[in-house]
């Protein structure tokens, strides 16, 4: 779905982008982290490769970009789709 051509235009954008991580990616991640922070705690491998790295950090620039164009707080969009945070509202 996401590739180096992509790019994350409006709040449904960061919405679905936010859902592709926690869903199909299952990670827990934070806007603020570099996407090569990630590791697999077991195995201590990068959780991403270098190509994922690059655009999932690319996208995520964007995501802050759009929220503050809109007056919405990138936090605050993107956690009501984390799994505990569903769970428990």
């Amino acid at each position: 779905m996401y590739d180096k051509d992509f790019n994350i235009e409006t709040i449904k954008d960061v919405q679905d982008f936010a859902k592709f991580l926690y869903n199909e990616r299952g990670v827990a991640f934070h806007p603020d982290d570099d996407f090569a922070d990630y590791e697999n705690c077991e195995t201590h491998e990068p959780t991403f490769s270098e190509s994922e790295i690059s655009l999932y950090n690319r996208l995520m620039e964007q995501c802050f970009n759009v929220c503050e164009q809109n007056g919405r707080d990138i936090y605050s969009v993107m956690i009501e789709f984390h799994p505990i945070y569903n769970a428990t509202n």
